[in-house]
């Protein structure tokens, strides 16, 4: 009896459920089945097809090197690949269709209700930022409150501290970052 149970764990781990991104701000396109390989970052809509996302990007020749994943690279649009989900919540395209189960990961099945809305909010605040990135910080707190509240990221906070550090000095202007950990958005002094 022990000796089933034993080999019914054994086979189940491979049979992990997959399950929803909750980062769908980016994936990670690695070259290698193994998360310390050569990773390419995409953004955008790459979350909406993953698998060929990464196809394309692998497919492309990278600097210097004559292949999209390094050199005597053999990935390409073809190449078998397999979209997981990190610990975090993010999504990794890997170039092998077991890559999910010997990375101990959960096959990717989707995006979250909540990260398709924040991918929304951040698409768009970065558009109202980019549009007009010198105006006064407090106009755009403000707006990226409202755009928080309307995506109902309500949980989210606005950390726009560094305009009160000295290397901010004589960089009035603004950008944004993303800190996940925290689920705070950072306004950055920029030039």
């Amino acid at each position: 009896m022990a000796l089933a149970v034993c080999c019914l764990a054994a086979a189940g781990w491979g049979l992990r459920p997959a399950g929803l991104a909750t980062r769908a701000t980016a994936v990670g396109c690695y070259s290698a089945v193994s998360l310390t390989s050569d990773t390419a970052v995409l953004g955008g809509q790459a979350a909406a097809d993953p698998v060929a996302a990464c196809r394309d990007i692998w497919r492309r020749p990278g600097p210097g090197t004559g292949a999209g994943a390094g050199a005597g690279s053999r990935l390409g649009p073809n190449t078998p690949a397999a979209a997981c989900l990190r610990a975090d919540g993010s999504i990794a395209v890997f170039p092998a269709t077991d890559a999910c189960a010997s990375l101990e990961l959960r096959p990717f099945a989707g995006v979250s209700d909540a990260a398709r809305r924040f991918a929304a909010f951040q698409r768009e605040a970065v558009d109202i930022v980019a549009a007009d990135h010198c105006r006064p910080r407090g106009q755009i707190v403000a707006v990226l409150r409202q755009k928080l509240d309307d995506y109902g990221l309500r949980t989210w906070s606005i950390d726009d501290s560094g305009f009160g550090q000295p290397w901010a000095r004589g960089r009035p202007c603004a950008g944004l970052a993303v800190d996940h950990d925290r689920s705070r958005v950072v306004i950055v002094p920029m030039p």
